[in-house]
């Protein structure tokens, strides 16, 4: 199935960034991201696939709900296992269904999206969803926080990821890429 090999592509990128970088670099706050760090917005990006992968076996997702793991924040290593065992849980939903018909029917299989979108109340919505529409959200929600961390990079002087796709989406990919031709 396309869209988990495109995560395992997109997590498998973040895991390379997070190779060529430092500790410093890592855990410096940064001021163009209002005093957080890199490590702050790779924590917040993994721990959305986290809460699909935990929330799976429930049939049940809730984002606000998720751990905030310091350590994936703070310890490089530790944001690098993470990785690697979400590819192992995303390489889990493919081999669990062989055939595509059976993944297809994985992938469709009712979910509830439990969330609050009132700062100023606890009341919670459940909303309708599936497994394959919350992972194309991960891998929507963790462009986005990819292109914000290129910008920390960029305004930072840091030469790392000028010219690659990090943070840019694949519509934009192929739209620039037909406008080259």
């Amino acid at each position: 199935m396309k869209l988990i090999h495109s995560n395992i592509a997109q997590l498998e990128e973040v895991k390379g960034l997070l190779s060529v970088i430092s500790d410093t670099l890592y855990t410096e706050e940064k001021e163009v991201l209002s005093g957080s760090t890199i490590g702050g917005h790779v924590r917040h990006l993994l721990e959305f696939y986290l809460a699909v992968d935990s929330g799976l076996d429930l049939g049940r997702v809730c984002y606000d709900a998720r751990s905030r793991d310091l350590k994936i924040e703070t310890e490089l290593g530790y944001a690098q296992d993470t990785i690697d065992g979400l590819v192992v849980f995303l390489y889990g939903l493919l081999s669990v269904s062989y055939d595509s018909e059976k993944l297809t029917s994985r992938l469709n299989s009712p979910m509830i999206l439990v969330a609050n979108f009132d700062s100023n109340s606890n009341e919670v919505m459940e909303i309708p969803s599936t497994l394959m529409r919350e992972l194309a959200y991960c891998m929507d929600h963790a462009t986005h926080h990819l292109a914000i961390i290129k910008i920390a990079l960029i305004d930072g002087g840091h030469d790392i990821i000028n010219k690659s796709s990090l943070g840019v989406a694949p519509s934009t990919i192929r739209y620039r890429e037909a406008c080259v031709q």
